[in-house]
């Protein structure tokens, strides 16, 4: 269902392109030609504080009439697409996706000095003015704001004044945190900061009834030019609440803010919980609920135990609707209501394909089943049956199977507790290919959780993988075997058992991550994984004897050692409200030792592709400057990869109309071997190592549906490292086939 969605978007966004260009060929592309003769629009507007243009937010929000978008800063395709004529459907199409250039009004620009002026005051710049000056050409508005701050109103003192003396030692305890400091601006943010930051202060402490309105600013600024005697005054009495009990409430309607049925059972499971729900058992289990509910009776209210039990009930996948509401049960005391909703804990999906290759008749069919409470603990246990068969014709002799086949089970089950999910994944693949028979199973167990709204956290402790190698055509071995160690041991069989460690951290909160804002964004991924190394210990202790590789084994096989640590940056900077400019940076490092010569072909990092360097295919880069002339050789599906990575690349990205966005990127990187490889000569890193690494530039298009990225991208080698002088800068030549590839993926690279 979802490939059906992204090839119906797909050519969805092949046709826009094509008419939105016919369009634009066809029309004098004037932003003014739709626009009424003795009308201007505005084409620019510039913001000056005390002579020099700004970055501040506030200033930019208070502006009402915007200039139309320029895509990369000066083309006004959205405004070009727009016509104002509705009466046929090409045209309302036109109009549907393109937008209206404003039309320039003297009273808009008014108003938003008024709100310029309000923004400032707000700031603490009492003293501000505004001005502002409209220069016109061609029916076109360049709009200035001239902005004169004036000077500062800054805090000389803050004082508090506490009508209850049971909050006057908790506020003072914690003053050192407050941001209303001396000489800080008399800003309203901050005053707003430091209310919501008493507020959470004492509703942690069991003041429930305490809200923002019982706190007031007092702003002296009679004492100097720019001074200002600050005082906060915290009113009202205040009592500490006491928890007294909760009820659950599952089987809640939201739609009519009650249980469905006035039948519902009502019964105590734990001293100071009961549970209302209908039939004849909840849906999960007693202790489930008590275990993620950090509301507890007979403790003091806490609006950290609120938040914390909301985020726990947020793990429990079943549920899809979660709202806690607090009311008062007399001698301060509070009854906590947990009302939830479940949605369907089942559900099944089937896909079936068929192909033909060459004249070779095939299918390929998935069967994928979840149940999201299948212990009655909101367990989600995933099952995916997958299997594909493609015939083989001609001659097969010499070959160990006549036929293309693949047939995996899957199975996952995520279990959650008070503070983390565990997840157990088992998974057995059986393929037959015409040179050899493979067998791969897995089985893994981790933990996962997060700290706060910005840190996630996922730990592997076990990750056993199990390689299987029956049978292999002779010619087969031949060929792995010339090629060098690393395609031979990706092809011979092998055991893997690691475990790793892996943080992802942002400034944007997790839970919010579709959100959109003026702010900078960046995120952080680190990861660290060994392997081999509790079984290089017990092969040891059991003086285990090693094989004619030098290796030893377990259960007849040769086991995997190595230590992998991976890094991966990002930092998205806002430009306008339709343009970004994102910056990635990423690094690894993969090191085989003790029973192994070479990190896992699987383990391995490769460069080029859609993700990576764009400019070359996927697996085509490095390592180094390794280069093989005979580029139908699939033996270099092995060779180009490496155990070092370097990435880097900037990428402007700017709303083009529509769904459409356009973007230009510059790339770097390669990939490097830490020993010197005779089948990869060329690979290994050296004191040089940046004269390696490659460069490519393009162009993207990108269409943003509901639910996924389409991306359409243009990779153009810049830099070729494994070319020699000035033939190495292949950016002279970027109309040559091989130094362009095109990409089609689904969501962004980076």
């Amino acid at each position: 269902m979802v490939a059906k969605k992204i090839k119906n978007s797909a050519v969805q966004m092949a046709r826009v392109i094509c008419m939105a260009l016919c369009v634009l060929f066809a029309t004098a592309c004037r932003v003014t030609k739709h626009i009424p003769e003795d009308k201007e629009v505005v084409s620019k507007v510039n913001i000056l504080v005390d002579g020099q243009p700004t970055a501040n937010n506030s200033l930019k929000m208070a502006v009402q009439q915007k200039a139309y978008h320029r895509t990369f800063g000066f083309l006004p395709v959205a405004a070009w697409m727009w016509h104002n004529d509705t009466s046929k459907r090409f045209l309302r199409w036109r109009n549907k996706i393109g937008t209206q250039p404003q039309v320039y009004d003297e009273e808009k620009t008014l108003t938003t000095e008024r709100s310029m002026l309000r923004a400032l005051n707000a700031q603490g710049y009492l003293d501000a003015k505004v001005s502002h000056k409209v220069k016109s050409k061609n029916r076109k508005a360049t709009v200035t704001y001239f902005i004169d701050r004036g000077l500062p109103k800054l805090l000389s003192s803050v004082k508090y004044l506490i009508e209850d003396p049971s909050l006057d030692s908790l506020i003072i305890k914690h003053i050192s945190e407050s941001s209303l400091q001396r000489h800080v601006l008399l800003d309203r943010n901050l005053l707003d900061q430091e209310r919501t930051r008493l507020t959470d202060l004492l509703r942690d402490q069991g003041y429930w009834d305490f809200n923002k309105d019982d706190i007031r600013f007092i702003a002296d600024t009679l004492q100097g030019e720019q001074e200002v005697d600050l005082t906060v005054l915290v009113s009202r009495l205040h009592e500490k609440y006491l928890i007294n009990k909760v009820h659950f409430v599952t089987d809640f309607n939201i739609l009519a803010n009650r249980t469905d049925s006035a039948a519902s059972d009502v019964r105590e499971i734990s001293e100071g919980y009961d549970i209302t729900y209908e039939g004849d058992n909840c849906y999960l289990k007693d202790h489930i609920l008590i275990e993620n509910c950090h509301i507890i009776p007979g403790n003091i209210y806490s609006e950290t135990s609120v938040k914390r039990t909301y985020s726990s009930f947020s793990r429990l996948h079943l549920l899809k609707f979660t709202n806690i509401r607090l009311e008062p049960a007399g001698d301060y005391k509070l009854d906590a209501y947990v009302y939830t909703s479940p949605m369907n804990p089942k559900s099944v999906q089937f896909e079936l394909d068929g192909t033909n290759t060459s004249g070779d008749l095939g299918f390929a069919g998935a069967l994928s089943y979840q149940h999201r409470n299948l212990f009655r603990g909101s367990e989600t246990y995933s099952l995916s049956l997958k299997g594909g068969y493609e015939s083989l014709s001609g001659n097969v002799a010499g070959l160990v199977n006549d036929n293309y086949s693949e047939y995996s089970i899957s199975n996952n089950l995520d279990i959650p507790n008070k503070k983390s999910t565990t997840s157990v994944n088992l998974s057995f693949s059986y393929q037959t290919r015409p040179e050899y028979t493979r067998f791969i199973s897995n089985i893994g167990y981790s933990y996962k959780w997060q700290s706060g709204q910005r840190y996630r956290h996922t730990f592997d402790v076990l990750n056993l993988s199990y390689v299987y190698l029956p049978k292999r055509s002779e010619s087969f071995i031949d060929i792995i075997e010339q090629a060098g160690p690393i395609s031979y041991s990706s092809y011979s069989s092998h055991l893997i058992m690691s475990m790793g460690y892996n943080l992802y951290l942002t400034n944007k909160l997790l839970a919010d991550q579709n959100s959109n804002s003026t702010r900078d964004f960046w995120s952080l991924r680190m990861s660290a994984e060994i392997a081999g190394n509790t079984l290089w210990a017990l092969s040891k202790i059991a003086h285990m004897k090693k094989d004619k590789n030098g290796n030893y084994n377990i259960v007849g096989l040769p086991f995997e050692q190595y230590a992998r640590m991976d890094i991966d940056w990002t930092y998205s900077q806002y430009l306008t409200d339709r343009s970004r400019l994102v910056y990635h940076l990423a690094g690894g490092i993969a090191v085989p030792y003790g029973n192994s010569k070479t990190v896992p072909f699987e383990k391995r990092y490769y460069s080029g592709g859609a993700n990576s360097v764009r400019g070359w295919s996927v697996r085509t880069l490095g390592p180094g400057s390794y280069y093989n002339s005979n580029s139908s050789s699939n033996l270099d599906y092995f060779n180009q990869c490496g155990d070092v990575r370097f990435d880097a690349a900037v990428e402007l990205r700017s709303k083009l109309f529509w769904k459409l966005e356009f973007a230009t990127f510059l790339d770097a990187g390669n990939v490097w071997t830490l020993k010197d490889y005779q089948s990869q000569p060329g690979g290994k890193i050296s004191d040089d190592f940046y004269e390696q690494i490659a460069l490519s530039t393009g162009l993207g298009l990108r269409m943003i549906t509901g639910f996924v990225v389409l991306r359409l991208d243009m990779g153009i080698k810049t830099y070729n490292p494994y070319l020699d002088g000035r033939d190495a800068w292949t950016i002279c030549r970027p109309f040559k086939s091989e130094n362009r590839v095109v990409h089609f993926a689904v969501g962004y690279p980076f």
